[in-house]
C-alpha cells in the first residue's frame, strides 16, 4: 500500500471501518467486525516500504458477511475500485465464494 487514500478506500469497500480513535499518522487501523482489524503502515513514516513497493498479502483472506446481500455489496465495490485510476493495473481481485 502506496497511498494511505487507496488502502482506506479499499477498507471501505470491504466493509471495514477506520478506527477513528487511532491517529493516521503512523498505521491506518481498520475494523472489520468486533475481533477483527487490519494494520496498515504509513508510507509517509515507513520509508522502506515505498523503496520495496506495494504491499501485497500472501495467500487467502477470508471475511464472513451476515448474508448473501452484504457480501454482494462489498463484492460489488471491490470490483469498483478497478476503474479507478490508483487501482489500475494492479492484482486486485474480489474471488469467489
Amino acid at each position: 500500500v502506496l497511498s494511505t487514500e487507496v488502502a482506506i478506500a479499499f477498507y471501505e469497500a470491504l466493509g471495514c471501518s477506520r478506527d477513528a480513535r487511532r491517529p493516521m499518522n503512523k498505521t491506518l487501523h481498520s475494523n472489520c467486525g468486533a475481533l477483527t482489524q487490519f494494520h496498515t503502515p504509513s508510507p509517509a513514516n515507513e520509508a522502506y516500504i515505498t523503496g520495496a513497493g506495494p504491499q501485497k498479502w500472501r495467500g487467502e483472506i477470508e471475511l464472513l458477511y451476515e448474508s448473501l446481500a452484504s457480501l454482494s455489496a462489498a463484492a460489488a465495490r471491490v470490483q469498483a475500485l478497478k476503474d479507478q485510476e490508483a487501482f489500475r493495473g494492479s492484482s486486485l481481485s474480489s474471488g469467489t465464494w
